[in-house]
């Protein structure tokens, strides 16, 4: 049996399922034999077959009804289906036009030729099929062998050993509950017995704990269930690689979480192969590095867990009188199932010093589930107990059910563990109001809450009574951070199950360039993101670009200029409206579609670079956001990051980069020691044209600038310095080109008050900045922060003798005195000086204006910035291909 398979979402839940089936996937509809037709994201709701020829001796149409799928699908409506099949007599060809949606069809040899023969005409699949339903002499019937289900929602396979109580068993139930909620079909999966109590099961549990002992047997069942499910990508937790290597066999692309640190991971996952898993999710940043320094052959992210806060239903009071605990005792709390790496036993010794420390009595109550494997913890917990003369002062609990009353009667959670992950019980106790002293392993400085204190692994006694003293002393309650809720954690996970199940589908060889960016309105950055984008174009390289900050309905000129060249711009859900997570969603979306060499951004928003960085994880990324504003941007995103999101340094956001790429030498220093990230030195450059001859005019010096009108741009100071040097200077006049930046009417509308009295002329916007550079004889640039300017290029580029102030990579464009002068930054009397000794001799202007051009000429070609960038980003050129 043969099938044909449209592009469409979901497509390889489709083309998966029918290979599982038997089923050979055509790659074209070419009408010369039997063809099932089958809608992308619908898969066969039981073991499917061909039909027989028809007997009327008529071209055959055989469809498969739409059943509702496992887990439930509000978009399919079979009860349509079951209207029409009741009325139609066994014959659908006389309402064809009235069936619902069709997500299957098989077609003999001759209605297949029919159909492509329509469909050769222009139209599409699905109306040339109904058209050939209604107008042509065919048998057209329901075969239930043929019958689907369709899914528009993200289908989950959530599976794990057992729900035996425990961290990591409590964060898959809470991501089958978060995942259905927020729109996704899960289906929950167990496969061995539990050594514990267990919690309750996710309604619709799948249970093959029985087939434990036969793996090939339980391999099988599973495959067979995820493919009946149409399940588009698997998430795993705590299984072995021998269940990693078995799953991959069902072609699902399989997310396995590693909820420990490495002394705690399954057996064998330290030799992972290549394509057992898709990704690799760490529970904090301390386990992502036990995997990366493991090498796997996949890539890893970090998803903080998250819990959803529960009220206690006891009072303190109540609590203590059932566990017998005096009231005014130092009551020190730990929630753990006894193992080795909870380290139990220390907990006499340490409310031992705590007595000491504190002059109270001190007790600890243990609460957690033991196994049989928990023997040697429970044992050795026992004999610490008896050293230190405790026993009355101890209370082993067991399992707590009301964990959530314990943390109201405790005075401090005591976390003496050798490794973790990320402890829930961490994260219950600061919800519950309670500080926590714990050891520094695992995520636990990741939480970064004043009520958290931290001592170091080997701390004696001593140290864990130390800083149990400072929490009571500090009186800092614990509170849930904004970033550990179940909520950011479905969040999250939620993007990069979707990303995965995206990526299973075939999808072309990277190439060429993904260029992100706020906006393509006027501006230095802007001119050289476009003239780098023709530039590449014009040497073969496929370049796109999406930007954060624009509207398809209301353009920016430079929007429209690059699809006017032919370059394809996705105009993202606008930042300032959406979600930043749904923005940065659509452009991963996008660079999915058309995978690239590289991925730029240039002056994107922060939040935005770290969620995309996060979320792809198989496309080199370079930052190309230049100057002071770059740096000061992340200082501010990162004083206040985005909840849930695991990186809270730009050493963080760095350590996703490929590499980072400056304006000038004089930054590059900087950007390593705040990134961590490959530099490399790109100075912009502009197109080297014949200089324009200078305009016709009499004896009026005419200096100029061009800059958007922004506080940033530091045109006051310029003002300042004419208004000081123009009794010195010989007849002037000053021309502005620019228009106001958006909110900076005001400010525009203050300078021009400022400037009256001063031959200064405001040209606006200008579209021809080389005719307007002709008109002038001396440029002046006065700007902070800059990385590598494009107006004083420009300038040089043209002829012209450049005045600047000494801020970012100005003083890599004018040497003082050869091609130019360079003041200090915010010395406006020496940018009057500078002013005025250009002013004051034409022939040194003359001879400045010649270097210049021949600095601009060897130094900042665009042609060299093209080629420099293709290198550094890694992209292939078309041989023998230059010149925008």
């Amino acid at each position: 049996m043969r099938a044909y398979v449209e592009a469409g979402p979901r497509a390889e839940r489709t083309r998966r399922t029918l290979r599982a089936c038997g089923v050979e996937i055509a790659d074209a509809l070419d009408g010369s034999a039997p063809v099932w037709l089958v809608r992308a994201g619908a898969w066969p709701a039981e073991r499917p077959r061909a039909p027989m020829e028809s007997a009327t001796g008529r071209p055959l149409v055989a469809l498969g009804r739409v059943r509702e799928a496992p887990g439930g699908d509000a978009h399919d409506d079979t009860r349509a289906w079951d209207d029409a099949i009741a009325t139609s007599g066994g014959d659908l060809a006389h309402c064809a036009g009235e069936l619902p949606p069709i997500a299957s069809a098989y077609l003999d040899a001759r209605a297949a030729a029919m159909l492509v023969a329509r469909t050769g005409a222009g139209a599409t699949i699905d109306a040339a099929l109904l058209d050939l339903m209604a107008h042509a002499d065919l048998r057209v019937v329901r075969v239930p062998a043929l019958d689907v289900h369709t899914d528009a929602r993200l289908r989950v396979a959530e599976i794990t050993t057992s729900f035996q109580q425990g961290g990591a068993e409590r964060i898959v139930i809470a991501l089958v509950h978060a995942l259905r909620e927020r729109g996704a079909a899960v289906l929950p999966v167990v496969l061995g017995r539990a050594m514990r109590r267990t919690f309750d099961a996710p309604a619709e549990t799948l249970d093959l704990s029985a087939m434990r002992g036969d793996r090939p047997a339980r391999t099988e069942a599973l495959r067979g269930a995820l493919v009946a499910y149409g399940a588009d990508v698997v998430h795993a937790h705590l299984l072995d690689a021998d269940d990693l290597a078995r799953l991959a066999s069902a072609e699902i692309p399989v997310v396995v979480t590693v909820h420990n640190a490495r002394n705690g991971w399954p057996d064998g996952l330290a030799s992972l192969r290549a394509g057992d898993a898709a990704l690799l999710i760490a529970c904090s940043r301390e386990a992502e590095k036990d995997l990366r320094a493991a090498d796997l052959p996949c890539p890893t992210r970090t998803v903080w867990n998250g819990i959803a806060p529960s009220a206690a239903t006891a009072s303190r009071r109540a609590t203590r009188q059932a566990h017998a605990i005096p009231d005014d005792a130092v009551l020190l709390l730990s929630v753990a199932n006894p193992r080795p790496q909870k380290r139990l036993h220390l907990l006499p010794s340490i409310a031992r010093a705590v007595e000491r420390r504190l002059g109270r009595e001190a007790h600890v109550l243990v609460a957690g589930d033991a196994s049989p494997a928990a023997r040697a913890s429970l044992d050795a917990l026992t004999e610490a107990i008896a050293t230190h003369g405790a026993a009355e002062r101890t209370h082993l609990a067991g399992s707590i059910d009301d964990v959530a009353s314990l943390y109201a009667a405790a005075d401090v959670l005591v976390a003496p563990s050798a490794y973790e992950g990320l402890s829930l019980v961490h994260l219950e106790a600061l919800s519950g109001g309670l500080p926590v002293v714990t050891t520094q392993v695992g995520g636990a400085a990741e939480i970064a809450h004043p009520a958290v204190h931290l001592v170091d692994r080997e701390a004696t006694a001593e140290d864990y009574a130390e800083n149990v003293a400072r929490a009571l002393e500090d009186g800092r309650t614990g509170a849930l951070p904004a970033g550990f809720t179940v909520a950011r954690m479905a969040s999250s996970y939620w993007g990069h199950l979707e990303r995965v199940a995206r990526m299973a589908a075939p999808r072309p060889a990277r190439e060429g360039l993904l260029l992100v960016t706020n906006n393509l309105s006027t501006g230095g950055a802007q001119s050289s993101l476009r003239r780098l984008l023709v530039g590449l174009a014009a040497r073969g390289v496929p370049v796109r670009a999406a930007t954060l900050e624009e509207r398809d309905d209301h353009p920016t000129p430079g929007l429209v200029a690059l699809r006017a060249a032919g370059i394809e711009v996705l105009a993202a859900p606008m930042a300032s409206a959406h979600d930043p997570g749904d923005t940065a969603d659509a452009v991963a979306a996008f660079c999915d579609r058309a995978p690239p060499d590289a991925l730029l951004f240039v002056n994107a928003i922060c939040e935005h670079k770290v969620l995309l960085a996060d979320r792809l994880y198989d496309v080199p990324i370079f930052d190309a956001s230049p100057g002071e504003m770059y740096f000061a941007s992340m200082e501010r995103y990162f004083a206040r990051p985005r909840p849930g999101l695991p990186y809270s340094s730009p050493r963080d956001y760095g350590a996703r980069l490929a590499g980072a790429i400056v304006k000038y030498e004089g930054e590059a220093t900087r950007a390593r020691d705040a990134l961590g990230a490959p530099v490399h030195v790109i100075p912009n450059g502009v197109p080297l044209d014949t200089a324009r001859p200078r305009a016709s005019r009499d004896d009026v010096l005419v200096l100029g600038t061009s800059a958007r009108i922004a506080p940033q741009k530091k045109l006051e100071e310029l003002l300042r310095a004419l208004r000081s040097a123009a009794p010195s200077m010989p007849r002037f006049v000053m021309r502005i080109a620019g228009a106001p930046e958006h909110g900076a009417e005001d400010y525009a509308e203050g300078l021009r008050r400022e400037a009256e009295g001063l031959p200064i002329e405001w040209l606006g916007e200008t579209d021809d900045i080389s005719a307007f550079l002709a008109t002038l004889d001396l440029f002046v640039m006065v700007a902070e922060p800059a990385g590598c300017p494009n107006a004083s290029l420009e300038a040089m580029a043209a002829g012209l003798p450049v005045v600047a102030t000494d801020v970012g990579g100005a003083s890599e464009q004018v040497v003082d005195g050869e091609n130019g002068r360079l003041v200090a930054r915010g010395d406006e009397e020496a940018l009057s000086r500078a002013l005025v000794d250009g002013a004051c001799d034409r022939e040194r202007l003359a001879v400045w204006g010649r270097a210049g051009r021949a600095r601009a000429a060897r130094l900042f070609d665009v042609e060299r910035m093209i080629d420099d960038y293709a290198r550094v980003l890694g992209v292939r050129v078309r041989a023998g291909a230059r010149g925008a």
